[in-house]
């Protein structure tokens, strides 16, 4: 076995080995299709989800974003960015734990992840 044949192996062995919330954060492009104003929180539900630069299979299911309301200006720019994305059809891009324990109360870990800053709005 010649060496760039056992640094693949090795390096598929890792990742396949790595469990995904020990992997880092990620950017998401989120279509949104819903966006929703709780106590606690702001939610976005989206129609296409799409991981930017990771296996797309491995974190294609979550389908809701959401900002808590602890960071007013944060969170008013995120709701108005996200409304302006749902209003022009335009997608905008996220960043978001792929471990779930820093979930809000309410965001699920089967398909939701609490967004981080920055996000940024982007042309369909």
């Amino acid at each position: 076995m010649n060496l760039s044949r056992l640094i693949l192996a090795a390096t598929t062995l890792f990742a396949v080995s790595t469990p995904l919330t020990a992997r880092a954060d990620v950017y998401f492009d989120c279509t949104p299709i819903e966006v929703t104003e709780r106590s606690n929180r702001v939610d976005v539900r989206c129609e296409d989800a799409v991981p930017v630069g990771v296996d797309i299979l491995a974190l294609d299911w979550i389908s809701y974003v959401t900002f808590p309301k602890t960071d007013i200006a944060q969170m008013t720019r995120f709701m108005d960015l996200a409304s302006k994305a749902l209003i022009e059809g335009h997608y905008f891009r996220v960043f978001v734990p792929t471990d779930p324990s820093g979930n809000l109360n309410g965001c699920l870990e089967s398909n939701c992840r609490t967004v981080s800053t920055p996000f940024t709005l982007k042309k369909s």
